[in-house]
């Protein structure tokens, strides 16, 4: 009677078998909040860590609810519309981080411990090829909560910053932001109406458009690129480090931008139209790069699966709308200075054209 009993368990674990497979291990039980949920909003991800080290020719076995979004080590590999049962061999795992622990994100709106599961079988099925898939789709490359946190703590320390700049200096703030400016340019002329450029007025105003700017080049280096994943580690202190950074590399360069528009003026007589020249081109950028954050905040925010298009997208905008920006000065200049057409032309090239050209240029291939 014991051995009947014994052959019916030993087949039924072998019907088990042959239908589900061998589990070799289970993390269902091991998942994790992502992160705490914050006063703004609620916690969205869970993960766990898995090993690709041991039985590498077996699959992971993955369940996810409908309308979830997996990440493999902050890379994104697919969103999954329905109720999905993923089969996915270790080895394509490993080619993906080449570690021997790697990191299963899943974000969901709803998402809940029971919702998801995770083994590791052994079994003969047909096997997911997603290693393809997953380097078209890798387009963010950052997780998602840090890159959410960073981009709200930056946004209120810039808008904190800009309500001191209005109290400090109400004059010159409702000057620098209207945008009719951009368009009667009442500004130029031969003796200028801007103070001068190394005051502590003007100079805050540059850090303010350097934070600006700063911020929507963390936001589109964690989504386009590489480098900055592996650098911070989707941390959330790193990527403030990397803005911080980026505030100085940019407030240096606006401060070289405008000695080389001042040299420039001075070669071609321009007086202190070179002033006008700057702060109206300034304008433009801070016009262009506040469209730019507003309409990456609500994609970031609500539908982080197509911030990468997104931004490709504004930053079209952004180098059209500068070089409309640059013709419009063109013309002011024509029509407000005694400056002859192919000098002006001449100037225009040295002094804006081929910088912001080679500098596009330098941009698109750090992203590529």
């Amino acid at each position: 009677m014991h051995k009947i009993l014994s052959l019916l368990i030993f087949l039924s674990l072998g019907l088990l078998t042959n239908g589900f497979g061998q589990v070799l291990e289970n993390y269902d039980s091991k998942w994790r909040p992502a992160k705490e949920a914050t006063w703004w909003e609620n916690n969205d991800q869970l993960e766990v860590l898995v090993n690709v080290r041991d039985f590498p020719k077996s699959q992971f076995e993955l369940t996810l609810p409908s309308q979830a979004t997996l990440f493999v080590d902050g890379k994104l590999i697919e969103l999954f519309p329905t109720d999905t049962v993923l089969h996915w061999p270790v080895e394509e795992v490993w080619r993906l981080s080449k570690k021997d622990s790697v990191l299963f994100t899943v974000t969901h709106s709803q998402v809940t411990p029971n919702s998801v599961g995770l083994k590791k079988v052994v079994f003969e099925s047909k096997q997911v090829d997603t290693t393809e898939k997953a380097q078209e789709m890798m387009i963010a490359r950052t997780s998602i909560l840090p890159l959410k946190d960073f981009f709200v703590v930056v946004f209120v320390l810039i808008l904190m910053f800009l309500a001191v700049y209005r109290l400090a200096y109400p004059y010159l703030f409702s000057i620098l932001i209207q945008p009719v400016a951009l368009i009667n340019a009442e500004d130029f002329s031969d003796t200028g109406s801007l103070q001068k450029f190394f005051s502590p007025d003007i100079l805050f105003y540059v850090l303010l458009v350097s934070m600006m700017i700063s911020q929507v080049g963390v936001v589109a280096l964690s989504v386009e690129t590489n480098w900055v994943m592996n650098w911070t580690k989707g941390d959330f202190f790193s990527l403030l480090i990397l803005w911080v950074i980026g505030v100085v590399l940019v407030f240096l360069f606006f401060i070289l931008k405008f000695i080389g528009v001042r040299f420039a003026g001075y070669l071609f007589e321009l007086g202190k139209s070179d002033f006008s020249h700057y702060f109206y081109l300034l304008r433009l950028i801070v016009f262009g790069v506040t469209i730019v954050l507003l309409v990456a905040s609500y994609y970031l925010i609500n539908d982080f699966n197509e911030l990468g298009s997104v931004l490709t997208f504004l930053f079209q905008f952004f180098f059209w709308f500068y070089l409309l920006g640059i013709l419009g000065l063109s013309l002011i200049m024509m029509n407000r200075l005694s400056f002859k057409k192919y000098h002006l032309f001449i100037y225009l090239c040295i002094a804006e054209f081929v910088p912001f050209l080679i500098l596009s240029k330098w941009i698109v291939m750090m992203i590529q």
